[in-house]
């Protein structure tokens, strides 16, 4: 079972259509994957879990509102020291709630999909997620989200409003102390005040971009969908396991909505030994692909990224460096911030079409996703051989 481009376009073509989390589309998607891995006789495991829309949907803009008011109360001086201590409790707060404990909003239903193979020569699929047997031996786990998400604001929009509220708030907080404690200057009152404008101008366009459902999804994340599928299709052949790691193959629901898939799927994962599990994100490739990192890369692990680049230039896979640790809010994001090492593959360059109605099968180069596909296989051979 070689890896197949033209089962990886199939299956990207299957998969790309509007598919917001918690809707009928992404069940739809769900279902289509279930019956790929039924047609090849898998063995596989559901997860089914809920939550609501606040935290992705309202919180972002309650903070970032917060964050404004914090502001303008500095620059008027005389604010109460109760109203000043409330907006930074207020704040903090919102670092510290549980997104999945959170009752607010609209409930959302979404799932997960998930096969595992072990290491033994029996390939037993685990269906029970509660039994911890051989969870300290390593795992790969390969993992790529389903549903998908339109915004009203292109994302060039969204990360101009993003840069234009932080080259506001930071500056004018600064002005703002500084003229109050050294300088007392015209100018700087000025400055103040356009600077406050701007911020105002940053946190409205956050406040009005909203989520919809009309972005196909082929990038973000029909192709990593497509990889996971055509890598689960090649590991099923038990002459391509691996002798020291288990496989796990995940499919996550509701990711474009808080990553809540991998926040409810975390606690399959709360016992496995991070140094011992190698985490592997594919999301929104196209026609490029680059390699994402926090704890594989040219800094730290110059070695294994050498052999990374030999492999690649062996496949004719051009394979870039990204300083980005495996994307903004993402599966791969929220493994690395519960200490997980990995690597992500993705393609910043697409990142001009994803969350729109422009993000379609076209974008997506299926030859590219057969090279990274087969890039994946011969890195984990280095890596299982090595040990």
């Amino acid at each position: 079972m070689l890896i197949n481009a033209e089962e990886i376009l199939k299956n990207l073509e299957l998969i790309s259509f509007p598919r917001l989390a918690g809707t009928i589309h992404e069940e739809r998607a769900f279902n289509i994957i279930r019956n790929k891995i039924q047609d090849k006789g898998i063995e596989y495991f559901i997860q089914k879990f809920t939550f609501t829309t606040f935290y992705s949907k309202f919180l972002p803009k309650i903070l970032f509102s917060l964050l404004f008011l914090l502001l303008f109360s500095v620059y008027l001086e005389n604010i109460g020291f109760l109203w000043f201590n409330i907006l930074i409790i207020m704040i903090f707060s919102i670092f510290l709630i549980n997104p999945i404990k959170i009752k607010l909003g609209k409930k959302i239903r979404s799932q997960n999909l998930y096969v595992r193979y072990l290491t033994d020569s029996k390939r037993t699929i685990l269906l029970n997620p509660n039994n911890n047997d051989n969870f300290d031996l390593m795992n790969i786990l390969f993992i790529a989200h389903v549903d998908s998400k339109g915004q009203r604001f292109s994302i060039k929009i969204r990360i101009f409003s993003y840069k234009l509220w932080a080259t506001s708030f930071f500056p004018g907080l600064l002005f703002i102390i500084m003229n109050d404690i050294i300088f007392s200057n015209l100018y700087f009152y000025i400055i103040e005040i356009v600077l406050i404008g701007i911020n105002l101008v940053a946190v409205f366009l956050i406040i009005l971009n909203s989520t919809n459902n009309k972005s196909p999804g082929a990038l973000d994340n029909a192709s990593g969908v497509a990889c996971v599928l055509e890598l689960l299709k090649y590991y099923s052949n038990k002459e391509h396991s691996l002798n020291n790691y288990n496989l796990w193959f995940l499919f996550t629901g509701a990711e474009e909505l808080g990553t809540m898939g991998i926040r409810h799927f975390y606690d399959t994962l709360m016992d496995f030994n991070r140094e011992k599990t190698y985490v592997i994100n594919f999301d929104s490739i196209g026609k490029k692909v680059s390699y994402f990192s926090s704890s594989i890369n040219p800094k730290k692990k110059r070695e294994i990224y050498h052999i990374f680049l030999q492999i690649a230039k062996k496949i004719n896979l051009k394979l870039g460096f990204s300083s980005s640790t495996f994307g903004v809010r993402s599966d791969g994001l929220y493994l690395q911030n519960q200490n997980f090492h990995g690597f992500g593959f993705g393609d910043p360059s697409s990142f001009k079409h994803i969350h729109s109605i422009n993000d379609t099968v076209d974008k997506v180069e299926a030859n590219l996703l057969k090279k990274l596909c087969n890039f994946i296989i011969n890195a984990l051979k280095e890596i299982d051989g090595s040990i």
